[in-house]
């Protein structure tokens, strides 16, 4: 699965390189940019046609919405391929990690590299995720840890990724 070199740029860049995928998931941006559009055409028909003050700030509520929803859009597609650095105080290496991922998750599948010190793990369907991919990464007494979707059809998802992150930092610190 992974190269050396792959692995090598996750560990100096604590982010993995954008896919084709990764580029499909930006058009859920249509959505919010939609709520943008309706404001902003609100706010035109206001000056256009010279209508009451209330059209200019029922503008107001679609913009700050799509503006909102644009910006945590944005941040959780940016965290499908940022790793989170989490300290190894167990000192657990990686069959022992796997044996703990293997009692605290649903697995689907596990690839494991030692020589790389690379376990990617292929969550179930929940009720928040289609399943998720999670992949770790040894970097001396230093793990980095990224949870996202493991499909296209859902660009994001609710929480499930940040549990899965908290779950494994409970497994690695506690």
């Amino acid at each position: 699965m992974p190269d050396k070199t792959f692995v090598e740029e996750i560990k100096q860049t604590k982010k993995t390189k954008r896919t084709f995928d990764d580029y499909l998931n930006y058009f859920i941006f249509i959505f919010p940019f939609g709520f943008i559009y309706i404001g902003f055409s609100i706010a035109f028909g206001y000056f256009k046609h010279n209508l009451e003050i209330q059209q200019l700030l029922i503008s107001i509520i679609p913009i700050s919405f799509g503006l909102l929803f644009a910006y945590f859009t944005l941040k959780r597609l940016n965290e499908n391929i940022t790793f989170e650095i989490i300290e190894n105080k167990k000192n657990l290496e990686i069959d022992n990690l796997k044996t703990a991922l293997e009692n605290n998750f649903r697995i689907n599948d596990i690839y494991i590299d030692e020589k790389l010190g690379f376990i990617e793990v292929l969550t179930k369907l929940t009720g928040f995720s289609w399943g998720e991919r999670i992949t770790i990464i040894k970097d001396g007494n230093l793990y980095l840890v990224n949870s996202r979707p493991s499909g296209t059809s859902q660009p994001v998802t609710i929480i499930k990724d940040r549990k899965n992150i908290k779950k494994i930092r409970s497994i690695l610190t506690e």
